[in-house]
């Protein structure tokens, strides 16, 4: 693809020149090429926020809802991942749906990246569940291939080696508050650490 599209833009008037937008990390990056020489024009471009959550959920699924946290007894985890992670994010959605074949807890914006996250507590912060949630929302039929996976427990993964191996081998992020199993709240220090995984995959809250 890459030969082809360089063939393509030399055929154009001169002076055109060939781009090329880097989505795969946490910034987008925009870089420049002279088409005859393959050399780069300038310093690369980083690319400021342009698109809303409800953009992405929209090119992405067409209709959906957002039903907010869960009626079940895993409803008031959600609500306080969501209440520690919203002032670090731009935007964020909690419960999103489309029609009964997608049903993911939080969705979420830093720039232009997309995050999603199940969050998982009691006897399902143990299983495979939430793993296959994720991959399933985040397939190249929903929610795209570029989103960050983030599977948030309440409960400890020390013991689970087979679930963490296959959590790593699908690039989801497994993050562990194990403080809201025992008293029902979320310590500072897991909050802490909940803010440095999405800061180390989306750079969000700068």
């Amino acid at each position: 693809m890459v030969l082809a599209l360089l063939r393509a833009a030399r055929d154009w008037p001169s002076g055109s020149q060939l781009c090329y937008f880097r989505t795969e990390r946490s910034q987008g990056v925009l870089y420049l090429y002279d088409p005859e020489t393959f050399s780069l024009l300038g310093e690369p471009y980083r690319v400021h926020s342009h698109i809303t959550l409800d953009d992405y959920l929209t090119a992405y699924l067409g209709e959906y809802r957002v039903e907010g946290p869960s009626k079940s007894r895993g409803g008031s985890f959600e609500k306080a991942v969501a209440e520690a992670i919203e002032p670090y994010v731009d935007e964020l959605r909690v419960g999103v749906k489309k029609s009964g074949a997608l049903d993911i807890d939080l969705v979420f914006r830093c720039g232009n990246q997309i995050g999603i996250a199940e969050v998982k507590t009691g006897g399902k912060a143990r299983k495979k569940e939430g793993i296959d949630q994720l991959n399933t929302a985040g397939a190249r039929d929903f929610l795209g291939i570029y989103v960050k996976k983030f599977l948030i427990v309440d409960a400890s993964w020390e013991e689970l080696t087979n679930l963490r191996e296959l959590a790593e081998a699908y690039d989801i992020a497994v993050v562990e508050l194990i403080s809201f199993g025992k008293t029902g709240t979320i310590s500072e220090s897991d909050r802490e650490k909940l803010v440095s995984a999405l800061r180390l995959r989306l750079l969000c809250g700068g």
